[in-house]
């Protein structure tokens, strides 16, 4: 969504709403994936969902790889949006799309596709100029909506350290280090979270915040539905299995979970949070001093 228009169309959506939830997916079925048992207990709690698709946009080229040519079709990304539309409407929330392109269809300078191989796309390294230009942008674009509005956002942890989830997430931690946000909440990038031990790699820099109990049964059928997502790795059996093995083991006494984290801010900031605490405490006792009888 690069078109300023649209960008106003998801400020619209937030507009003046202290109950809405606003999930930022990297591509059509990524938030589903790992948050649709929440997304559920969210709209039946009143709260109004929207799922923004950051990298929804849709290819002018037709110098593609082969390695993109392999897995999607000329009018993919067409059936992707429907797809993801339909779906994300029959749970009740709304869709927005950014209109980024996927790290597939990504040319650098000379027309040369970026990421031509799964090897490039899940080791690929911000640092690359194309990437951390693209990373500028969608920074700009989204910042003024996070900043100023009245909802809770969601990013990706980028576990699985695809390209395209780590830009995403970095907007997120660049939002919360610049401005100093406490209503950004990151989610387990499913199906890679099953691949290993997350807590072990997460915890020095974030902290879980909420284990969401989730009705596993409705999320497994909402997300069937996503035809094309499944269809790529594995197979739609094998990810829909490790999502619903994963959902078990987070927290097994209580039944199928979803989990939650933020951000742990960087030292420099949360000194800087103590001094204004401080500074604070000081003015009030100054205008309220203290009382002896």
């Amino acid at each position: 969504m690069r078109d300023p228009v649209l960008t106003q169309e998801l400020r619209v959506l937030c507009m003046n709403e202290n109950n809405k939830i606003v999930i930022f997916s990297p591509h059509f079925d990524d938030a589903m994936f790992s948050c649709a048992g929440t997304i559920a207990d969210f709209i039946k709690q009143g709260r109004e969902v929207i799922v923004c698709t950051v990298f929804s946009g849709k290819s002018l080229s037709n110098n593609l790889s082969e390695f993109a040519k392999k897995i999607c079709s000329s009018n993919s990304v067409e059936m992707r949006e429907e797809e993801n539309d339909r779906i994300v409407h029959l749970m009740g929330a709304k869709s927005v799309n950014l209109g980024y392109l996927d790290a597939i269809f990504r040319l650098d300078s000379n027309g040369i596709c970026i990421h031509d191989s799964w090897k490039k796309i899940f080791n690929s390294c911000i640092s690359d100029n194309n990437e951390r230009k693209l990373l500028q942008d969608i920074l700009v674009k989204i910042s003024n909506v996070v900043r100023t509005e009245k909802a809770d956002f969601y990013f990706p942890l980028s576990i699985g350290n695809h390209i395209d989830h780590c830009l995403v997430n970095t907007v997120a931690k660049m939002l919360i280090e610049r401005f100093k946000l406490n209503n950004i909440i990151f989610y387990e990038d499913l199906p890679y979270a099953n691949k290993g031990d997350i807590c072990g790699n997460l915890e020095s820099a974030y902290e879980v915040v909420n284990c969401n109990v989730i009705d596993i049964e409705y999320k497994i059928k909402a997300i069937s539905g996503y035809h094309y997502g499944l269809s790529i790795g594995d197979g739609s059996d094998k990810i829909l299995s490790e999502i619903e093995q994963y959902a078990l083991k987070l927290n097994p006494e209580l039944g199928c979970c979803e989990r939650f984290w933020r951000f742990k801010q960087s030292g420099v900031w949360k000194i800087i949070r103590l001094l204004k605490l401080f500074s604070l405490v000081a003015q009030w006792q100054e205008r309220h001093p203290p009382c002896f009888i």
